[in-house]
């Protein structure tokens, strides 16, 4: 049975239950990461296990000081992270963000050398402007910066940017997202997993 391992902020987080020892990271919440684990394990019953340890509030600093429990104990065969929101949020540079980044792909490799890491992009809307004046522009530099990680160590990367925009030509954004402009409404997580699954088929597998 092959582990796969979500890792990121709160859109990844979704309320999951906080456990300890053995069922660490079992209880998948009720985002994408669910969905995917929902879809992918009545596809391929029984070929993966899937673990959570997306945690609300995070940035790229709390996912690489957490990397050691988090990500190499575990050792995960395939990891997705979806990261980049709170660092805009909070300022830190994008070459900062970057290096730190770069620095937790280099060391998870290191240690995990077989290990198949997708990334996940940040996304932005008018609601999450409103709120924080200003961050649109840094969450934008953190999606570019995202991608060009992916493409520099050869990984795949999934645009949730892109996911958002296209979903709006369909419905208003109180339809994709919440009024923070920051988390996905359930029918935004399905469009999230689905595309995760697509990715990780085609390119991760």
């Amino acid at each position: 049975m092959k582990r796969i391992l979500f890792q990121g902020d709160s859109i990844t987080d979704c309320g999951r239950i906080r456990a300890t020892d053995e069922t660490n990271g079992r209880h998948l919440g009720f985002g994408y990461a669910a969905l995917v684990a929902a879809d992918l394990g009545n596809c391929e019953v029984g070929a993966y296990e899937f673990l959570n340890l997306g945690l609300g509030g995070s940035k790229i600093l709390d996912v690489y000081n957490h990397m050691i429990q988090d990500i190499i104990e575990i050792a995960p065969d395939y990891m997705s992270i979806m990261v980049g929101v709170n660092d805009a949020i909070n300022h830190l540079e994008t070459k900062r963000f970057e290096s730190l980044y770069q620095w937790l792909i280099d060391d998870v490799k290191a240690a995990l050398p077989n290990i198949k890491i997708m990334l996940l992009s940040a996304f932005c809307d008018e609601w999450s402007e409103q709120k924080f004046p200003g961050v649109n522009k840094d969450v934008k530099e953190k999606i570019a910066v995202t991608q060009q990680l992916a493409e520099r160590n050869k990984l795949p990367f999934l645009d949730t940017q892109e996911i958002l925009d296209k979903a709006l030509k369909e419905a208003p954004l109180g339809y994709w997202t919440a009024p923070d402009g920051i988390h996905p409404t359930v029918f935004l997580h399905k469009r999230i997993a689905d595309a995760w699954i697509k990715t990780f088929l085609e390119e991760l597998k």
